[in-house]
C-alpha cells in the first residue's frame, strides 16, 4: 500500500504513530537523501516493508509492480496529481483499489 498525503510533515508523522504501532513502513518525500529514497524503495519493493507513506513525489515515474492499495490520507492538489497518485495501483493490467479520504 502507498498512503499520499500533501506534505512531508503529516508523512512523517503518519509513519511515526504506523511505527510506534509496531509496523515496518518507509516514507518517502524531496527532503529525503537520493540514498535514503532509494533504501526506501528497495525496502519497498521487495516486500521487506509493506507501507510507503509519501508525499507526490512518488507518484509519477515510478513503476512499482504489486501495489494493491493507494489510499489518498490527503485529497490530492489537482485532478493530474490524483491521476498520477492511483495509477501507482493496476499496472500492467493488474487491478487495484484506491481510497481517498476528504473533509
Amino acid at each position: 500500500m502507498i498512503v499520499f498525503a500533501n506534505t512531508k510533515r503529516r508523512i512523517e508523522h503518519l509513519q511515526k504513530q504506523v511505527w510506534s504501532a509496531g509496523y515496518t513502513c518507509v516514507c518517502m518525500h524531496g527532503d529525503k537523501t537520493q540514498q535514503e529514497r532509494e533504501k526506501g524503495l528497495i525496502d519497498f519493493t521487495s516486500g521487506k516493508v509493506q507501507v510507503m507513506f509519501a508525499t507526490d513525489v512518488c507518484a509519477r515515474g515510478l513503476d512499482i509492480k504489486g501495489v494493491t492499495h493507494v489510499l489518498n490520507f490527503d485529497m490530492a492538489r489537482d485532478v493530474e496529481s490524483y491521476v498520477h497518485r492511483i495509477g501507482r495501483t493496476g499496472r500492467a493490467g493488474m487491478s487495484g483499489v484506491s481510497i481517498t479520504f476528504f473533509q
